[in-house]
Order: structure tokens, then C-alpha cells, then sequence
């Protein structure tokens, strides 16, 4: 990740958008039937390795003194609707729109900030 943003470092940005688009549906269950470390294994994957790209973007952007940036989370209607078997995918989806509205208000004051939070 470092690499790539201070890739960035080189040229002149007025604007910057990150797009997060990953994650993962599996496993379709019963939260009572996913085993302790596929849990583990899955918070990590959508909402650990979400956490740590979104802190380096913003640490980018700050660097970089860009003036606008944009954080475009594609999300899901289960972030804010429950469903049957996807517990996990609904936390994540969850999880990852109020980063980006946390984020939003934390850096608001230096910079120029959006969150598009798309269902």
C-alpha cells in the first residue's frame, strides 16, 4: 500500500477518489454455524484490510495537500437491513459505511471530503 500512494508523491492532484468496492459474500450460514476462525478470517479480510486502505488514502491525501478527495464505498442495502445468513456480509457492508462517515468527519476540517455511500 505505501508504495503505491507514495507513488503518488510525484505529481501535482486537485481531486482524488478510492474506490472500495471488495468484499465477500460467503459463507451464507447461520452466524451459529460459521466456526471462531472463519469469523476471524472474515473480519479480516472485509474489515480489517477496509480500515488500514481507507488510513492510507487519507494519510495520502494529507501528504499530498490535496484539496478534495473522494471515498466511494460500494455498499450494500444489507448495511442497513438485516437478512438471514449473512450476518457476516451485513456487518461488514455496516461496518464500512460508518468508516467512511467517521472518516469524513475527522479530516472535514483540512480537507474537502465526500463519501458516497452507493447501495
Amino acid at each position: 500500500m505505501e508504495t503505491f500512494f507514495s507513488a503518488m508523491e510525484s505529481a501535482v492532484y486537485r481531486h482524488v477518489y478510492f474506490v472500495n468496492n471488495a468484499g465477500s459474500l460467503t459463507p451464507i450460514l447461520p452466524l451459529t454455524n460459521i466456526p471462531p476462525q472463519q469469523i476471524i478470517d472474515y473480519v479480516h479480510l472485509n474489515i480489517t484490510s477496509t480500515i488500514l486502505l481507507v488510513k492510507a488514502f487519507v494519510q495520502a491525501v494529507q501528504r499530498l495537500n490535496v484539496r478534495a478527495a473522494t471515498l466511494i464505498n460500494i455498499s450494500s442495502l444489507w448495511a442497513v437491513e438485516p437478512a438471514q445468513d449473512v450476518s457476516l456480509y451485513c456487518i461488514a457492508k455496516s461496518a464500512r459505511d460508518m468508516l467512511s462517515r467517521v472518516v469524513a468527519l475527522e479530516v472535514s476540517s483540512s480537507i474537502m471530503f465526500y463519501i458516497l455511500n452507493l447501495l
